[in-house]
């Protein structure tokens, strides 16, 4: 039997509710965001909202304040889980663009049945991780812990791998993608300043404001470090290079297609020509002759050969 509008209604406003309160109270990401702690005071200081927690039973007060109780970590935590599993399902298994992600799964993640999140999840291969390197909780609420830095903290000359990015608000998803930068992305600490830090990613010089510095999270590493990486955009005419990887916020149905036309690991192509107006460019690849705008070959990362 389908619930009332109306019940349904306030039970959405809970879950919500229950998601901002335990992303201010519980940094287990480990990477830590001030704005929920402002969402959650703001929330508290409603007598309705806070009244009705409580008397469901998700909230409870102590010498230190409100906080979640057990009933309410559980419950915030089945939210967070649906979200970040639909999140996954839609970068990974369809072509939606990115900026929906978050949208598409904020409405959904109230619908869902335990049952259907388990396939997605047995579907997608059991991820750890979400598209933006948030860890996915488990059902008994067990998640992978990673310890990082932010880019604040990186040195100059150090090859670092981004392991997050926030994603709140929503137009943060659009900074990244500008910037090609995503989770997984590999790159070197050029210069640090008091303004900006400088960093060489994919091939290309980034000059990030102060202002994004606690928005991205690191680890150091060393192996994964490539100096001569370019963009398959970056190369010209008469020119030749082998395809090291295909960029990591390269998803989804375009992943698959790129990789069916031959843009596969030890690849040779090179340009065959140039459209009038610059784009789409032309390539040989594997005796075939494929054509791609230039975001579609800015995701294909090559070496000079």
């Amino acid at each position: 039997m389908k619930k009332n509008p109306k019940k349904r209604s306030e039970e959405k406003r809970i879950e919500d509710n229950l998601k901002i309160l335990y992303h201010s109270l519980h940094a287990h990401t480990g990477f830590p965001n001030s704005r929920f702690r402002k969402k959650a005071e703001a929330l508290l200081q409603s007598g309705r909202v806070r009244d009705l927690l409580q008397k469901e039973g998700y909230i409870e007060e102590d010498k230190r304040g409100w906080k979640l109780t057990d009933k309410g970590l559980r419950k915030a935590l089945e939210v967070i889980r649906r979200h970040r599993i639909i999140e996954k399902y839609l970068a990974e298994k369809t072509g939606i663009d990115p900026f929906m992600w978050h949208d598409l799964a904020e409405k959904r993640e109230h619908d869902l049945s335990d049952e259907e999140v388990a396939k997605l999840e047995k579907l997608l291969g059991y991820p750890l991780f979400d598209p933006h390197g948030d860890p996915i909780p488990t059902t008994t609420g067990q998640w992978v812990e990673q310890k990082a830095f932010p880019l604040a903290e990186a040195e100059e000359g150090m090859a670092v791998k981004i392991l997050h990015l926030e994603d709140e608000p929503r137009d943060m998803g659009k900074v990244w993608a500008k910037w090609g930068l995503y989770h997984g992305a590999v790159m070197r600490i050029l210069k640090k300043t008091k303004r900006y830090i400088s960093v060489l990613s994919q091939g290309e010089t980034l000059n990030i404001p102060k202002e994004f510095w606690y928005e991205i999270y690191l680890k150091e590493t060393k192996d994964e470090w490539k100096d001569n990486l370019i963009r398959l955009s970056r190369l010209k005419k008469n020119e030749k290079g082998k395809v090291v990887k295909l960029s990591g916020n390269l998803r989804g149905l375009l992943r698959q297609r790129l990789m069916d036309l031959g843009f596969v690991r030890g690849a040779v192509v090179q340009v065959y020509m140039y459209a009038p107006l610059g784009e789409p460019v032309a390539y040989d690849i594997k005796g075939s002759t494929v054509a791609l705008r230039k975001e579609e070959a800015d995701k294909i990362l090559i070496e000079k050969i």
